[in-house]
C-alpha cells in the first residue's frame, strides 16, 4: 500500500468520519468548516491512487410498503451513491416511497 502524505491522510480521516457517521461529504465539509471543493479534490485524488474506491457503495434497497390505511405525517431521507441527501415529507409513507422509487 502506497504511503500517504500528511495531508493526504488529513483528507483520508475527514472522509472516513463522514462515511462514519453516515452524512454526506458537503454536509461533513461545512460542519468542519472545510472547503468542499477542496474535499472532492481529496477524494478524487484517493481515488486516482487506489487509496478509496470510485464508488463508496453500490448497494441498493428496494422499499415497499404493504400497508396503506397509515396516514399519519412522516418524512423519509435518501442519501444517494454521490454523497447527496435528498429530504421529503409529506401526508403519508406510500407517497415518499413513491417519490423514492422515481428517483
Amino acid at each position: 500500500m502506497q504511503q500517504l502524505t500528511s495531508k493526504q491522510q488529513a483528507w483520508l480521516d475527514h472522509i472516513n468520519q463522514a462515511l462514519s457517521q453516515n452524512i454526506s461529504m458537503s454536509a461533513y465539509a461545512k460542519q468542519h468548516n472545510l472547503s468542499i471543493k477542496a474535499f472532492y479534490c481529496a477524494r478524487t485524488a484517493l481515488v486516482n491512487i487506489g487509496i478509496l474506491p470510485a464508488k463508496i457503495s453500490t448497494q441498493l434497497v428496494s422499499v415497499t410498503a404493504t400497508d396503506k390505511s397509515v396516514a399519519t405525517p412522516s418524512s423519509c431521507r435518501v442519501t444517494l451513491l454521490n454523497g447527496v441527501i435528498l429530504d421529503f415529507s409529506g401526508p403519508d409513507v406510500f407517497t415518499l416511497i413513491d417519490k423514492v422509487n422515481k428517483l
